[in-house]
């Protein structure tokens, strides 16, 4: 069975492990609570919302932006694939957020199925058939991307 999202909540399936969407609301809890990720991914800075606190997960919180000026630094990018791969490669899920599930949390996870030893190009294409909204090869995040790609290749 394909893997779904939880209904209220604005995240897409990307596999049965990876999930990816908009910085999650109050009353997203419950849903949250049902998808039960064993960590939260944050490409905001600052406070998760309650309804990330409220999983009582560990949630890591990559400060990034999305802005053609202030690239996503590529250790970050390594950051958030280095603690979310494990947790995949064991059956666990990740949910990965930025504002709004478009840029810095797709980045994130086109490079997490990198990681997992796809191409730049099928990853990119997966995220964005999975979620519809989702921009990966804007060309300020396309870039960190394949930067990524050619870094993790290399061994990082």
């Amino acid at each position: 069975m394909a893997a779904r999202a939880p209904a209220g909540v604005d995240l897409s399936a990307i596999t049965d492990q990876i999930y990816v969407g908009r910085r999650p609301q109050p009353n997203d809890v419950e849903e949250l609570r049902r998808l039960a990720p064993a960590l939260v991914v944050s490409m905001l800075g600052g406070t998760p919302p309650a309804s990330v606190r409220a999983l009582d997960v560990p949630v890591l919180s990559l400060a990034t932006h999305d802005n053609l000026l202030l690239p996503i630094p590529i250790r970050s990018l390594e950051q958030g694939v280095t603690a979310a791969l494990p947790i995949v490669q064991n059956g666990g899920r990740v949910l990965v957020y930025c504002r709004q599930g478009r840029h810095r949390s797709i980045a994130l996870t086109v490079c997490l199925l990198i990681a997992l030893g796809w191409s730049a190009e099928d990853a990119a294409d997966l995220v964005r058939a999975k979620r519809a909204q989702a921009d990966p090869r804007a060309w300020h995040i396309w870039r960190r991307i394949r930067a990524f790609e050619r870094s993790w290749r290399a061994g990082g």
